[in-house]
């Protein structure tokens, strides 16, 4: 290990890593940073040829021969000239999958020794295998994850006769560099008057009734359900957010504002939403946590029509937009908020979008690796509460990530009912008050989140991937960033 430190060359970590390096000196074996993908492999396998893909895939993005040490006082990022890849090969049986990706999901990494990043194959027979990414926050975000696999399934066809991708001009070394140089400059200043004036005053937690009390430090263990929104009730959305001028991203985050107003009867809301910024050109194929949390603040003072309060969250959104470079670990640095270990710092809940991967899946060249996406995900609870929404066949398939120490899987099932009639109450009369929206709960029906309000409206589970949102910007403005991380 000595020996390989070395010889490597060491860097200054971006703000994000500096954030997830903190928090893995706290709880190294914390899976909530885990990012993992499993798809099934189409058609014969030359295992040789995707281990010597694998190999090439490392030689090409610096950040997966990459390990973190403490130089000086400071955390740095060692750059290693190589790093030999092997992918694991486990033989399982039909039932055995899941069980496997969860074990993945779970598994910890040192960030000390590396690697980064992780294969497994799992074989149930000569033809039939599932391969199973996991990778570290620190390294990579699901942007980052659309990037390699992209990658992987070229480079194995360049193995076998085709002619590899172009590799990417970034190197996530100099984008951490330019980002620091870019918050001690002109325009780091004007990012942080932005951000100070949107957060000034007195900074909200959330104040969501739990079922189990929090414990003096935060937990991570989470779960998951899955719900959808129908044609109808989809298309009802779209039109409420043409009326408005706004998207559907800016119609689902007030709708999850006002819901959480509802629960809380808090008329200040912080929301964090992940961008990619990844607006810059030479950007698009950078394997790095490039990904950024940003608050969103809501006001529902003055009990605003849910038209106007969308009118409110546009505003917002399209502001945040125009300054998402700017790190939330650092904002939380300089903002100086309250602190509570058990509370994540600034946002307790997350919203997410998802549009149009770069990895489909598919193969267009015969030779390319060809994966069947049958999961995406993170290993556990960065929030208390995280909604993703993907627009899916003309429908809005939904995941309600939470935090399973503190809330009941029976809680989630009424609070999905709830929101999704909400939803219905919106299509049906968007200029009616927040506190009013037909079917959304009342105050005193929550003051407990296990109140006995039926979760009759709660529609069945549906399929959806789990990936980080690209938030859409203005109608008719290209849309800013694609998704990434989370977080």
């Amino acid at each position: 290990m000595e020996r390989a430190a070395a010889s490597a060359s060491a860097h200054p970590l971006s703000y994000g890593q500096r954030s997830l390096w903190f928090l893995y000196q706290l709880a190294p074996d914390n899976p909530a940073y885990t990012l993992t993908y499993a798809g099934r492999v189409s058609g014969d396998l030359d295992v040789a040829a995707l281990e010597r893909a694998a190999q090439a895939l490392v030689e090409r993005h610096a950040i997966l021969r990459t390990t973190f040490a403490v130089r000086d006082g400071q955390p740095v990022q060692l750059v290693h000239p190589h790093w030999p890849v092997r992918i694991a090969r486990q033989d399982v049986g039909p039932h055995d999958i899941d069980e496997w990706i969860h074990r993945e999901s779970d598994g910890a990494f040192d960030l000390q020794t590396g690697p980064v990043f992780r294969l497994t194959l799992l074989r149930q027979s000569p033809h039939e295998h599932v391969l199973v990414l996991a990778v570290h926050h620190i390294a990579a975000d699901f942007w980052s994850i659309d990037v390699i696999l992209d990658e992987l399934c070229k480079l194995y066809a360049a193995q076998r006769g085709s002619d590899a991708p172009p590799v990417c001009p970034e190197r996530y070394v100099g984008y951490a560099d330019r980002q620091l140089q870019l918050m001690s400059g002109a325009e780091g200043d004007r990012l942080w008057q932005y951000w100070r004036d949107q957060l000034a005053g007195e900074l909200p937690k959330l104040g969501l009734a739990t079922d189990r009390p929090r414990s003096a430090s935060p937990t991570y263990h989470s779960a998951l359900q899955r719900f959808s929104v129908d044609g109808r009730l989809a298309s009802g959305l779209r039109e409420v957010a043409r009326g408005a001028g706004a998207t559907p991203y800016m119609t689902f985050l007030a709708a999850y504002a006002t819901l959480l107003h509802r629960y809380t009867g808090q008329d200040d809301l912080l929301v964090g939403s992940p961008f990619a910024c990844r607006d810059r050109v030479g950007m698009e194929g950078l394997v790095g946590y490039v990904a950024n949390t940003v608050v969103l603040r809501t006001d529902l003072h003055g009990d605003p029509a849910f038209s106007s309060l969308l009118g409110r969250v546009k505003k917002t959104v399209l502001g945040a937009l125009a300054h998402q470079d700017y790190p939330f670990a650092l904002l939380v640095e300089r903002l100086r908020p309250s602190r509570d270990l058990s509370y994540t710092p600034l946002v307790q809940v997350s919203f997410a979008w998802e549009q149009a991967r770069r990895f489909q899946g598919g193969a267009a060249d015969p030779e390319a690796l060809e994966l069947n996406t049958i999961h995406v995900g993170q290993g556990g609870a960065a929030f208390d509460l995280m909604i993703q929404v993907a627009d899916v066949d003309g429908k809005f398939s939904c995941d309600l990530h939470y935090n399973a120490d503190l809330f009941d899987a029976a809680t989630i099932a009424r609070m999905i009912g709830h929101f999704t009639t909400l939803l219905d109450g919106i299509v049906t009369d968007p200029a009616a008050a927040c506190r009013s929206c037909r079917s959304s709960p009342s105050r005193s029906a929550v003051n407990r989140l296990r109140g006995t309000t039926p979760a009759s409206a709660t529609t069945p589970p549906t399929a959806c991937t789990t990936w980080w949102p690209k938030p859409p910007g203005a109608p008719q403005t290209p849309s800013p960033s694609r998704s990434a991380t989370r977080r």
